[in-house]
């Protein structure tokens, strides 16, 4: 089993308060997350820290399609507004993964 981060809640080989060769996604503005790999399904994702302190997986790179900003190094999922919002915005990798029945 791997370790989780008590902080953050993520897996500690991708959090920057277990490891300090990561770096801290509040320290910097334009970091948008640590990259990982989803344990089902292989796929490349980062994994980000919600508003509300917990994990999130999303898939790496933005899409049209995408309900999730992320500013100061914290992710928020944006509401109906998103379609009238101009902002570089990325899906939750629970959307994408072949295997999310696994999780659920």
């Amino acid at each position: 089993m791997n370790a989780v981060c008590d902080k953050t809640e993520l897996p500690a080989d991708q959090c920057a308060h277990c490891d300090p060769d990561l770096a801290h996604a509040d320290d910097n503005d334009d970091e948008v997350g640590s990259p990982g790999v989803c344990r089902s399904c292989g796929a490349d994702i980062l994994w980000v820290v919600t508003v509300n302190g917990k994990a999130m997986p999303l898939d790496p790179d933005p899409t049209a399609d995408g309900n999730v900003t992320i500013g100061g190094g914290v992710a928020t999922v944006l509401g109906a507004a998103r379609a009238a919002a101009e902002v570089e915005a990325y899906q939750t990798h629970f959307v994408t993964c072949e295997s999310v029945d696994q999780w659920r």
